[in-house]
Order: structure tokens, then C-alpha cells, then sequence
């Protein structure tokens, strides 16, 4: 199985860059596998093989917890994330969730990224952590074949948040043709360690976003 998510660092580069300007910042199984999932460090598809790291897969990775801190070979402002996984309990090629968080040293924010199975309710949107927190309503941005994927630039308290929920958090999804979500759990185990591994990798290999293009005359 071979994840999109080996495609995060060019996403969130996107991202930053369509924040950039404003300076904002949010403060392939059945959705019906949820509740019988289990997180994971890191992907399946996202261990080296026998041969080495996959073209455009991560060349460096460290296990932390119960998360994986990985860098790109790519220049951009955030080449290195930290991700979990949760997989099906009775098949563990079988994506639930990936969760990933890119750390953005220029902007001092981080890239998030969510994907979940097809067949959720995408207009109903999805949260991370509780429904009223900062995460609390997360729009999807895109579909593909292996999941819906929502993303979003978060600030440094939401992270601080997120961390202060203690040995794990969820992530609510709503099945389509559904009125009640469904939680996928997640892990806080390492989530501050792998944090911290983050930020320090993400400035030691990040580039400068590129300057901003002066506004056309009049505007």
C-alpha cells in the first residue's frame, strides 16, 4: 500500500504558502474500521525496503513513542513532520488514520494533515481532540483513492493543547448517511519528545519560503 502522505511535504508547502500572505493560522478502509483500529508509529508503506528508502520517501526516521519523526530529500519550509498511524486490529495494511504534523520554522506554526477512509460525511467535517477545542472543526480539502484528507496551519497552542490531553486524543469522523461520529484513537505517547525532535530537525534542514509578490497597482 503506498500512501500519499510520502507526498505531506510538498501539501504542506502549499499550504504555508496560500497562508503565507494572511498570516493565518487555526489556533483505503471503511469509516465503519474506526472502532476497530489501533495506532501505530509510522506507515506501512512508509519503511524502507530491502533496497533502501522508496524514491521520494522519508531518509530519515526515528521512532519516538508512539509516533515517527521522518525528513524528506526535499527543499522546502517544512521538509521533516511526526506521524501516527491506525491501522485495522485484524489487517495492518488496512489505513484508518494518519495523522501528521509538519513544524514550519519561518512561520513558527505547523502544517497539519488528516486522512481518513472514503465514505465519511465530508460536509460534516471532522475534529481532533474535543468537538469545542481548537481543532474542533476541521473541513476536508480533498478526496483521492486513499482517503479524504484535511489540512489545515495550526499555531504553537493548539499543539500545547493537544499535548495537555494526556496519554491519548481522538479523532471524530462522521460516516456518510450517519448522524453520530465515530472516534479514532490516537496516541500522546512521545508526542512531546517527537515534538521536540521536530522542531529541531525542521530548522536544521528547512528553506525560506520564498518572498511575496508585490500587489498589483491599485489594489
Amino acid at each position: 500500500m503506498r500512501s500519499n502522505s510520502l507526498l505531506f511535504p510538498a501539501a504542506i508547502s502549499a499550504l504555508v504558502l496560500a497562508f503565507a500572505a494572511s498570516g493565518d493560522a487555526l489556533g483505503a478502509a471503511g469509516p465503519n474500521a474506526a472502532s476497530e483500529a489501533q495506532p501505530i508509529a509510522g506507515a506501512p508503506s512508509g519503511q524502507p525496503g530491502p533496497g533502501g528508502p522508496a524514491p521520494g520517501g522519508p531518509t530519515d526516521t526515528e521512532t519516538v513513542g508512539d509516533w515517527v519523526v521522518r525528513c524528506f530529500p526535499v527543499k522546502g519550509p517544512a521538509p521533516c513532520d511526526m506521524l501516527q498511524v491506525s491501522v485495522a486490529k485484524n489487517n495492518q495494511q488496512q489505513r484508518v488514520l494518519s495523522l501528521s504534523f509538519a513544524y514550519v520554522p519561518e512561520r513558527d506554526a505547523y502544517g497539519l494533515q488528516v486522512i481518513v477512509p472514503l465514505g465519511i460525511a465530508v460536509q460534516k467535517g471532522l475534529s481532533v481532540g474535543p468537538a469545542t477545542g481548537p481543532m474542533g472543526k476541521l473541513h476536508y480539502t480533498r478526496c483521492e483513492n486513499d482517503g479524504c484528507y484535511a489540512e489545515a496551519l495550526v499555531g504553537g497552542d493548539t499543539m500545547t493543547s493537544l499535548a495537555a490531553q494526556g496519554a491519548k486524543t481522538s479523532v471524530s469522523i462522521t460516516p456518510y448517511g450517519k448522524d453520530d461520529t465515530q472516534a479514532i484513537v490516537v496516541s500522546l505517547n512521545g508526542f512531546n519528545d517527537a515534538l521536540a525532535k521536530l522542531k529541531v530537525l525542521a530548522k536544521q534542514k528547512a528553506t525560506a519560503l520564498p518572498p511575496q509578490a508585490p500587489a498589483p497597482a491599485g489594489k
